[in-house]
């Protein structure tokens, strides 16, 4: 039963991070448990653990529902992410580890040729990555899960409000912060995580809402192997 709901997250969490599944979307117990042909118990499972990481809010008497951050929220999400990244930060300039850099800077490289490209899903896409490979820098499996988890949310924004952000302006606020790193200036670091978190939680536009067109059932669809279906 385990892996099962397992299944069932993983695919949920695919179309939510997606934007296939928008915030405020119904997960309907009935409907769920028809499109990966699995008991309404297994489903029900599976949304209490979404639930847990942050994505779903379950409502009493009126089910589950993609959660749909507030701008108070957003605020705490990005600030929560910010003092991640500034310790990850630090610590790599303690430990002389500038040198791991070069894969964040090719990632960022990526994101720029992105964005000549007019590929603003893609540049958006790998601008979060970002924020998830220098985490990953720090080693600290534990620290990188949590960090993790906050991304997932800052995710549902995306998907919920519309963005008027610079992305090119971020991408150069990410080569800013490995320029610093490398130089070992912690706090010109922090100064610039602080400030580029903070924009990026105030660009998305609170007051203009995304409506979800598709059903539940288009939604997931694409993210379903045909062996799911039968689970």
């Amino acid at each position: 039963m385990k892996n099962k709901a397992s299944r069932i997250v993983s695919v949920v969490t695919k179309a939510i991070l997606g934007r296939r599944l928008l915030p405020g979307t119904k997960l309907g117990e009935r409907e769920m448990a028809d499109v990966f042909g699995s008991s309404r118990v297994i489903v029900r499972q599976a949304v209490i653990e979404l639930a847990d990481a942050g994505l779903v809010n379950l409502q009493h008497h009126k089910g589950a529902y993609v959660a749909s951050p507030s701008l108070g929220e957003a605020l705490e999400i990005y600030e929560a992410l910010t003092m991640v990244e500034i310790a990850v930060a630090e610590s790599l300039i303690e430990r002389g580890a500038a040198a791991r850099l070069g894969e964040l800077r090719h990632l960022n490289e990526r994101q720029k040729k992105a964005l000549e490209d007019g590929n603003q899903d893609l540049a958006d896409d790998l601008g979060r990555d970002f924020h998830s490979l220098l985490v990953r820098l720090g080693r600290n499996r534990t620290i990188e899960d949590f960090h993790i988890r906050l991304t997932r949310k800052a995710a549902l924004l995306s998907s919920l409000y519309n963005s008027e952000s610079d992305t090119c302006g971020f991408a150069a606020d990410h080569e800013q912060i490995m320029d610093l790193i490398e130089r070992g200036e912690v706090a010109a670091v922090k100064r610039c995580l602080r400030t580029h978190n903070s924009l990026v939680a105030r660009s998305f536009n609170y007051d203009e809402v995304r409506e979800q067109t598709l059903t539940l059932t288009e939604a997931l669809m694409p993210f379903i192997e045909p062996d799911q279906q039968s689970a």
